[in-house]
């Protein structure tokens, strides 16, 4: 997957490999209450034109996740782009990061010290709301 920033014309990319399977999409629905002259109460359902995307990147190296909330201080809450594996672009803002250091530490090879900062891996969570160019 690919980040850009600004969304016009880009200046700033970071590509992130695909996320785990099992992505979430979550509709955006809420329901309004109007009340009428005569005191009935009608309840509509009302959908925003946003969609949330919940992604899950693993074993994501250190290096690329510095450079990945690198882009996050930069472009936060200003309109981002995402174009998807299947060349899908959207248009929206991350609304939630939660970067946390993966639980498991892989090794490249063995004899390699498990506490060099270069082979920890990470997990990241991000949250995209926007819609679907």
């Amino acid at each position: 997957m690919k980040f850009e920033y600004p969304y016009a014309s880009p200046t700033q990319e970071v590509i992130l490999r695909d996320p785990a399977l099992g992505d979430s999409l979550q509709h955006n629905t809420q329901v309004r209450f109007a009340k009428s002259m005569d005191d009935t109460l009608y309840t509509y359902k009302y959908s925003p034109a946003t969609r949330k995307w919940l992604w899950n990147f693993q074993a994501i190296r250190k290096s690329l996740k510095d450079e990945f909330l690198d882009f996050v201080k930069q472009s936060a809450g200003r309109e981002i782009k995402v174009t998807m594996y299947d060349s899908t672009i959207l248009r929206g803002r991350l609304s939630n990061i939660n970067p946390m250091e993966s639980t498991s530490r892989r090794q490249i090879s063995e004899g390699t010290a498990s506490s060099d900062p270069c082979l920890e891996e990470y997990d990241i969570t991000v949250e995209f709301e926007g819609e679907v160019v």
